[in-house]
This record gives structure tokens, sequence and C-alpha cells, in this order.
């Protein structure tokens, strides 16, 4: 009966290590996606804010131009938008 415990035992054991090791590597498989994730979410503001400072800076050169051309009293028609500046 004392054998039978300790078989017991043991397996009850290896279960449990079974699971734990089971378990680290599940959630090193999920702190990889996640790095993995976050980097794409990381390329995708970037572009988007690189997208948004092009924007402003051809709003910026066009209000410039508006001004001058408000300043010099140069006749009409004002100077145009750029094509993409309002899509």
């Amino acid at each position: 009966m004392t054998e039978a415990i300790i078989i017991a035992l043991i397996g009850l054991a290896g279960t449990i290590i079974g699971y734990l090791l089971s378990s680290y590597v599940d959630a090193k498989k999920l702190d990889k996606q996640a790095q993995t994730d976050s980097a794409q979410l990381l390329l995708e503001a970037e572009k988007q804010l690189q997208h948004t400072i092009d924007r402003l800076n051809r709003m910026w050169a066009w209000n410039r131009q508006l001004q001058d051309h408000i300043y010099k009293n140069a006749p009409p028609p004002p100077p145009a938008p750029p094509e993409d500046l309002f899509t």
C-alpha cells in the first residue's frame, strides 16, 4: 500500500510539473505575440503621425501663400490649395 501511495504522489508531482511547464511556455508565446502586435501598432502609429505632419506642413505652406497674397494686395484669385490637402 505504501508503494501505491508513493507512485500516486510521483504521478501527481509529474502532472503538476507538466502543467506548470506548459503554462510557462504558453505565457512566453503570448508575451512574444504581444510584443509583435505592439511593434506593428507602433509602426502604424508612426506612419499615421508622419502623414499628419506632412498634411500640416502643406496646410502651413498654403496658409503662408494666402497671407502673402493678402499682404501684397494681389488681385483675385487667391492661391489654390494643394489638390490632396482636404482629402
